[in-house]
């Protein structure tokens, strides 16, 4: 999907994403004050449509900052920003801008 995304993507055009701020560290995650709400809409409702077809990757809610930044750099986004979501009452999603 993020390849595809950067392929349809003009050149120099954003991609934006919201995600949950995860680590990509289930052990630092603990730390985090919203984890345990994250991790239970994960094990309950994102893992299982996640696994959902044979090329799926089975990520769940807390794929975390790394694993993105991975993803996205391996679909070919080389400027790739984070930014905490000022509006977010937790503090659990933040922002990625990606260029092509």
């Amino acid at each position: 999907c993020l390849k595809e995304i950067y392929r349809v993507l003009k050149p120099n055009g954003l991609f934006s994403m919201f995600e949950t701020n995860g680590t990509s560290n289930v052990y630092k995650d603990k730390e985090i004050n919203t984890s345990t709400y994250m991790y239970g809409v994960s094990l309950s409702h994102c893992l299982p449509l996640g696994i959902n077809s044979e090329d799926a990757m089975g990520l769940g809610t807390v794929w975390g900052r790394e694993k993105a930044k991975q993803l996205l750099g391996n679909a070919g986004f080389e400027k790739v920003e984070i930014h905490p979501n000022p509006f977010s009452e937790f503090r659990a999603d933040i922002l990625y801008l990606c260029r092509k």
